[in-house]
Formats: structure tokens, sequence, C-alpha cells
């Protein structure tokens, strides 16, 4: 190979990474996560189990048992009901309520309970990133923005979720890591939610 040559697929091989460089930082902004498309809250709403999370929006507190009734209202407004099991001995029901801002991103609800720790919080997004309604969800949620649009790699909490407690299939999960890869989300940080039945909703 000459030099010239040489030099040329140098150029070409800079130029493809930079194209894929950028490609990604551009999938990572939040205005430019691949939600779920055509979001139906009516088919989402009912018993959800959490099956895992990358971490607990709580640092001191460790969650089990966690499961959420979503109820759709005719105002637009989706009633929340939540509960979990915190240190192994404490059974934390809470209230909350989802509202879509703008009606064209029904995926986006933001959220706020009525517990002294949602309080606390304020409203937070709820994102729907990936869902079949029937078998699993992926929720994001990003809690600081970077100056680059993307989400603090810090503040960026997942969960995942499934109809029943006893966690997601091999399928399932192929589904649900290529939409955490799309959101620059590594699946091994996940965390598992153990299920016993100890509380109840």
């Amino acid at each position: 190979m000459n030099t010239s040559c040489f030099k040329l697929c140098c150029v070409c091989i800079f130029l493809s990474v930079s194209v894929c460089v950028n490609d990604t930082l551009k999938a990572c902004k939040l205005d430019s996560l691949p939600l779920q498309t055509n979001f139906n809250i009516t088919r989402y709403q009912g018993l959800w189990y959490g099956i895992s999370v990358n971490r607990y929006y709580v640092p001191v507190a460790t969650l089990s048992d966690i499961k959420i009734i979503y109820t759709s209202e005719a105002n637009g407004i989706t009633r929340i009901k939540s509960s979990g099991l915190v240190l192994n001995w404490w059974c934390q029901v809470d209230d909350g309520i989802g509202v879509v801002c703008d009606p064209e991103y029904p995926q986006k609800l933001y959220v706020s309970f009525s517990s002294w720790w949602g309080i606390l919080q304020g409203e937070r997004p709820y994102w729907v990133l990936r869902t079949d309604y029937t078998r699993y969800a992926v929720v994001y949620s990003c809690w600081r923005v970077t100056q680059d649009g993307s989400c603090d790699p810090d503040r960026t909490y997942i969960w995942t979720l499934s109809r029943r407690p006893t966690g997601h299939s091999q399928s399932e999960l192929h589904e649900i890591y290529t939409a955490l890869h799309s959101a620059c989300i590594k699946a091994d940080n996940l965390i598992p939610v153990i299920h016993s039945g100890y509380c109840n909703l």
C-alpha cells in the first residue's frame, strides 16, 4: 500500500468513527431518546411489578416487593398507587398522580407523590421508553440535564416492569436491553428487585 492510499484509508476510518461518535452523542440527548411510539395509557394502566432498577432513588434505602397500579381518568390524569418493602421490614404505600404536559407526547408523564419523600422531591419525569403493554415496560427518568442536553449519568433512573412478579423472559430481556442501549444505559447496571409477597397493594 502506497502512502497516498494509506492516508486515504486513515481519513476514511477517522470519518467513520466520527460519524458513529456523533450519532451516539445525538442519541444520548434527551430530545433524541427513542421513546415508545403511539403510547396508549389505557392499555398501560393496571398492575405492574418492579423487576429491576439501575439505582435506588433513596440512597440509604433498598426496596423490594415493588408494585404499582396505574389508573387512567377521563380528565387526562393518571392515578398511581405504589407499594414497596423498605429495608426488609416496612411496607411503604404511596399515592401519586401522573400528568401529560404535551398531548403530542403521551409517553412523557410527569409524576408527583404525596409522601414526605415525594413532596421533598417534587414532580419528576416518567418517560415510557418501551412497552408491549402485556409483558414488560421500561421507564426512564432524568433528574438532572447537562449543558449538552443529555442526562447526568448519576441522576438517570431506570425501572423495568412486568405484569408478573417472576421477572422477564429471555425474549423480553432482549427487547429491554435494546431499549436501554438506545438510551445510552448499560444493562449490566440493573439491580434485581426481589419479590417475596410481603407487601400487599
